[in-house]
């Protein structure tokens, strides 16, 4: 069923100054950004960067030391306690144990109860479960939670996508069907938000990118443009794709290549042409 959440490029959510200290540990520290609908922002950081904080801020689970967080013009924790039409992940999904995949979704919908029994069977069907399977959840594999878990994220038709590492658990062609659902979630109008510790995850679903070091943004830009700046995100400890290394060194070596590509698609196109007129000198 098509429907239309947000007009792209809107401000869905702002945060602004956002610092979260626990005890004497800073975690985040004067965090300033915006999240647009119609757009897929990826969250990148090293463990212990702060982004499963983040995401809980962004969400209303847990408020700021100082600054705010505003979803849609109300401010979390003063006009509303948590994002409303939020879908959210926050780490490992948690279901009852004895009951069904469809069972347990039909638990959780039962709590606003705005969905139909046939809403949540296609929210199933939309991440390649059975929802007629008697199949208990705890015996589910950890992929097949990971879907359920992304199952109970959109079922209600969410504004907001927030979601902690959802390519967790899941096979290739797991990650590749996600990555799908997304598209189609940010086409509809969707403001999606999801925090990886993964570059190549990010960078094969993602808008924009927001990378986290030490407490702060590091960067905060279009995926390409992020990229473009390789070796600066190696020396903060993240692990940039293969094939950005492999094109950086080709631009290196005098290849007249972009180096910031980030997905073997894009070196194809790069490469391509040059394979070609080597062949047409031979």
């Amino acid at each position: 069923m098509s429907h239309n959440i947000g007009e792209k490029g809107t401000v869905m959510i702002e945060i602004q100054n956002l610092t979260k200290v626990f005890q004497e540990q800073t975690v985040l520290q004067n965090i300033n950004a915006t999240f647009d609908a119609g757009l897929i922002h990826g969250v990148i950081g090293k463990n212990g960067a702060g982004k499963t904080v983040l995401l809980r801020l962004l969400c209303g689970l847990m408020h700021p030391s100082k600054g705010q967080v505003i979803v849609d013009g109300k401010q979390l924790g003063k006009d509303v306690d948590f994002a409303p039409d939020a879908g959210i992940i926050i780490e490992t999904p948690c279901f009852l144990p004895y009951l069904s995949g469809f069972q347990n979704l039909k638990e959780l919908a039962s709590i606003r109860n705005i969905i139909s029994k046939e809403e949540i069977a296609e929210a199933m069907e939309q991440v390649k479960l059975d929802p007629s399977s008697r199949k208990h959840v705890g015996k589910y594999s950890l992929g097949m939670r990971q879907r359920l878990g992304i199952a109970q994220a959109i079922m209600e038709r969410p504004r907001y996508l927030i979601l902690d590492e959802p390519m967790n658990g899941l096979d290739t062609q797991g990650m590749e069907d996600v990555r799908e659902l997304l598209q189609k979630q940010k086409e509809t109008g969707v403001t999606v938000i999801l925090a990886s510790h993964s570059m190549e995850d990010i960078a094969r679903v993602a808008d924009r990118v927001l990378v986290m070091n030490e407490s702060k943004v590091f960067l905060f830009d279009e995926t390409a443009k992020v990229f473009s700046h390789a070796k600066e995100l190696e020396q903060i400890g993240l692990r940039v794709p293969q094939v950005t290394k492999i094109m950086m060194k080709l631009h290196e070596n005098g290849y007249p290549v972009d180096p910031a590509v980030f997905t073997l698609e894009q070196a194809v196109k790069e490469i391509l042409p040059l394979v070609q007129r080597g062949a047409a000198n031979d």
